[in-house]
């Protein structure tokens, strides 16, 4: 415990001038950690007095609380942390350096209470860190002015942080306090020369006070309760780099400062913020001088890939920015800086790079005489460089009905828009909206201020992410479950019946294939399908009966344009079939039970995804014909046909990003006919190999899909009318003299239908006694 004397003036606690030379310049250890507490309860007292604490490691970590210091009217107290000055250069290599400063004041000093976490100064001064840290709670109990510097270099000195920096000031006001006044800064070069760089690392500065009002307009004066906070400052030739390479996350929560006023020398930052996770939540402080045409400072900001720059106030404006590959201006969003979003325009007055977005709201409020009426407004003095940029508007599915051209943007001639996709971000949403622009001009425009106007005039939709995933998926549900996929005719599921058939048959069988769409929603699926039945025949005079019962299985694999799923189904069947061995022909009856069972997930561009499950389930009859005919030389032919009606019921889920769906339920007809070709072979007279050609038709087959989102309701009515072909090759052979085992094998393949059959293998074995 210490105690001030009550003149002090500057007050050095770490005394950097003494402990880091002394050590440095000596080969030696420095100081690693402190713990210092100010009280202010015992003016007497003569001064200071540190006694170092000597480590191995160069690490500096502070605790600094300081409460109530008494000080004369008029006479601040300024706590340097560390602090190098100018009269003591050399070069300093420090460790991890970690301040957390706490305490309070109520006392009434004029010159109000400043804290530095570390200060260099002098030409001859360079001063590298590992890593930075710090974190300031302070609580301010009185009315005065007070100032919060992290990390400062002035007067030429070169400081350089090559791993993280972290600094949280967030210093409150008591109800005694809340006229108080704060300038918060974060990083802070002054004086030409004088330059900080953080190229190393990860870099996170929030120099928001907590209940201070936010000062957004300039540098001078302070109203009441008001903070500046600056994340960057960079002034009077100061220079600030920040992650040039971009290769390391940035949040920069506060302001980029200049100064109001043109200094002696120009002063510049150069920052990059390169992906999704990187953003800047503030305003520029910049002045320009219109006789010399000069600002203050030069910026050099870059946003990359996603970055996000999120202005402070109403009406923003920026001396430069540089956009590339989906840097964003986000005139939207919720600034974690100010805890506001109110921002409507920006003025960039040098607009850079290329692919860049701007996020703005719209509306449908009545437009003015400038075609104006409170939507965000972007305005693009000039551009260096030119390019072409998008424009997102966040909640532009409110425009569908929109009725007059809305002005968004006066841009330099050499700048472009185009619109970009309004992708839903939270899968919540039927559609995606996209803005439609134009730039001619045409009779009540007003006059373009900077080169070309842009107007967004309507909207158009898609399907979003889910919406297409749902549709598609229900647009397999029916292939699968119908005559496309789970009927097939006698001769596939069963073999050849006709030659020598014994009194009792086992049988399974196996069906792989591809079936793929991209009519309406694509769906491609990958399916297996197994089955395995029992029957036993009865003879008559002239025919044979065959009574049977067969149960099923049935897995697939799907993509979808958004997404992938997984699909099963599983049931039984009974079926009859009859034939005349003599006449070679039969007829063949099948009653068929599903349930079938999916799920699927879908991802949207921005990498947000959702899924869903849904079951449902058919059934289906069949009736089938056919006749052989010989040819003679053991060549035969036999047209066929076959009829299948299927019931597909209705099913309802909701996806976990709350889209609700509701598939109707399906009447389904399909029709078939068909000629088989082939050849038995001589030494195998009950074995043979054939092709075929299938031509099929889908009488009814319309079906519905509606899906409701939190911006509207889609509902999809697809049409199910359609014919196509079947074409492939087989066999059947007999296996064993005595004819009791058989294997049938086919492959066949579709055309012409909105429901391909990309290829498909069919292979049973039968065996009877």
């Amino acid at each position: 415990m210490y105690q001030w004397k009550n003149n002090a003036k500057v007050i050095l606690p770490l005394a950097l001038s003494v402990s880091i030379s002394n050590a440095l310049y000596s080969g030696g250890a420095i100081a690693k950690n402190y713990e210092l507490n100010y009280i202010g309860d015992n003016p007497e007292s003569s001064g200071i007095s540190i006694k170092d604490t000597i480590a191995g490691d160069n690490n500096y970590d502070f605790t600094v609380k300081v409460d109530n210091p008494v000080r004369g009217e008029g006479n601040g107290l300024e706590v340097k942390i560390g602090n190098i000055t100018s009269d003591q250069g050399g070069e300093y290599h420090i460790g991890n350096y970690n301040v957390n400063i706490g305490g309070t004041t109520q006392q009434d000093h004029r010159s109000g209470l400043a804290f530095f976490g570390l200060s260099a100064e002098g030409n001859d001064t360079k001063v590298t860190v590992d890593n930075f840290s710090l974190k300031n709670n302070f609580l301010i109990g009185s009315k005065y002015t007070h100032n919060n510097t992290a990390l400062y270099a002035g007067d030429g000195a070169d400081v350089s942080v090559n791993g993280n920096v972290y600094i949280r000031s967030e210093v409150e006001h008591t109800k005694q306090g809340e006229d108080a006044t704060l300038a918060n800064n974060g990083i802070y070069a002054r004086g030409a020369g004088s330059t900080i760089t953080a190229n190393g690392g990860d870099i996170y500065i929030n120099t928001y006070a907590s209940n201070f009002k936010e000062l957004l307009e300039n540098n001078s004066g302070y109203p009441k309760g008001s903070s500046k906070s600056d994340a960057v400052s960079a002034k009077d030739g100061g220079v600030v780099n920040i992650n040039q390479a971009g290769g390391n996350k940035v949040n920069l929560l506060g302001n980029l400062d200049f100064g109001d006023k043109l200094y002696s020398n120009t002063s510049q930052m150069n920052i990059t913020l390169n992906g999704a996770d990187s953003y800047w939540h503030g305003h520029e402080a910049n002045y320009f001088d219109e006789k010399i045409g000069k600002w203050s400072g030069d910026l050099n900001l870059t946003l990359v890939n996603n970055a996000h720059w999120i202005p402070d106030g109403k009406d923003a404006e920026i001396s430069a920015i540089t956009l590339k590959d989906g840097g964003t201006v986000n005139l939207h969003g919720f600034n974690l800086h100010t805890n506001q979003s109110i921002n409507e325009t920006v003025k960039i007055h040098d607009l850079k790079g290329n692919n860049g977005i701007f996020l703005i709201d719209v509306n449908t409020n009545k437009t003015d005489e400038q075609r104006r009426n409170g939507s965000d407004f972007i305005e693009v003095v000039k551009s260096s460089t030119g390019g072409t940029h998008a424009i997102e508007a966040l909640n532009i599915n409110k425009l569908t009905d929109l009725k007059e051209d809305i002005w968004v943007a006066d841009a330099a001639s050499n700048v472009a828009f185009e619109a970009y996709d309004k992708v839903d971000i939270t899968n919540e949403y039927v559609y995606d909206y996209k803005p439609l622009l134009r730039s001619d001009i045409r009779e009540g425009d007003p006059q373009s201020q900077y080169g070309t106007n842009w107007y967004i005039t309507g909207v158009s939709t898609k399907a979003s992410a889910g919406s297409n995933t749902v549709i598609a998926n229900a647009g397999l549900n029916y292939a699968m479950a119908t005559a496309r996929l789970e009927i097939d005719s006698l001769n596939k599921r069963l073999g050849e019946l006709r030659k020598d058939q014994q009194q009792n048959g086992l049988w399974i069988r196996y069906k792989g294939g591809e079936i793929e769409s991209d009519t309406g929603s694509y769906f491609k699926n990958l399916y297996s399908f197994w089955q395995l039945g029992y029957d036993n025949k009865e003879e008559g005079e002239e025919s044979v009966w065959t009574r049977g019962i067969a149960a099923h299985y049935m897995r697939g694999n799907a993509d979808f344009t958004y997404g992938t799923g997984d699909n099963k189904s599983y049931g039984g069947s009974l079926y009859v079939a009859w034939n005349r061995p003599e006449k070679l022909d039969y007829l063949d009856l099948v009653l068929k039970y599903s349930r079938h069972e999916s799920d699927f997930n879908y991802r949207n561009t921005y990498g947000n995804s959702g899924f869903a499950d849904s079951s449902t389930w058919s059934i289906s009859a069949s009736a089938e014909y056919g006749r052989e005919f010989s040819l003679g030389n053991s060549t035969f032919i036999e047209p066929q046909g076959q009829l299948v009606y299927t019931y597909l019921d209705e099913a309802s889920y909701t996806t976990s990003s709350g889209l609700k769906v509701r598939q109707n339920d399906i009447d389904s007809v399909i029709g078939r006919v068909g000629l088989r070709g082939g050849y038995r072979f001589e030494s195998r007279p009950d074995s043979d190999i054939y092709v075929k050609l299938d031509l099929l038709h889908e009488f009814a087959g319309d079906r519905d899909v509606i899906v409701w989102g939190k911006d509207a309701s889609l509902k999809v009515s697809e049409g199910g009318s359609d014919s196509w072909i079947n074409y492939g090759i087989g066999t059947n052979i007999h296996l064993t003299q005595n004819n009791n085992s058989r294997l049938y094998v086919d492959l066949e393949r579709s055309a012409g239908g909105d429901i391909d059959m990309n290829w498909q293998v069919n292979a049973g074995f039968r065996m009877e006694w």
